[in-house]
């Protein structure tokens, strides 16, 4: 997904420099026609010159929109971050740690806790200095550790119900 993102953001600059290379091919044939042809007996006639110009300034014209749009959307890659609307949340840690909390109740018991992400969408609406505020979709993993022998069930307590 990298590599991709990373040649994708170079198509940009390819165009530039392809674009770049047929305007200097397109003004080399013109130094041809207007230099070369003319020592070998070119005459000079509105019927084929004025078609010629046409032809070459709009293809110049069209290589010059090409190579500044391109431009743009380089500059736009490399300086403008990307606005995304809702993100993907990852979890940090190891295997181990995913992240439980640890609480040690009145009861005696030991219970661990970690929050689950499913989902998080950013608002259209902000605090009161700037930052967005975020709706969030979670479930909490409850895992208990220890418990006292009282608070304990049976087998055959177990298996009454």
């Amino acid at each position: 997904m990298k590599l991709a993102a990373s040649i994708t953001r170079w198509i940009p600059l390819a165009i530039v420099a392809f674009a770049a290379v047929a305007a200097v091919t397109l003004l080399q044939l013109d130094k041809i026609v207007n230099e070369t042809l003319y020592s070998y007996g070119l005459v000079f006639s509105e019927d084929w010159a004025v078609p010629y110009w046409s032809t070459i300034r709009t293809a110049l014209a069209m290589l010059g929109l090409i190579i500044v749009v391109a431009g743009l959307i380089l500059a736009s890659t490399f300086f403008l971050k990307p606005g995304k609307k809702n993100g993907v949340a990852e979890e940090n840690g190891s295997l181990k740690d995913k992240h439980w909390n640890t609480y040690k109740l009145s009861d005696g018991s030991t219970i661990k806790i970690k929050t689950v992400l499913k989902g998080v969408k950013r608002l259209n609406t902000y605090t009161a200095d700037g930052k967005p505020i975020y709706s969030v979709k979670a479930d909490n993993v409850v895992e208990v550790v220890d418990a006292p022998r009282q608070l304990m069930k049976t087998n055959q307590e177990s298996q009454d119900s």
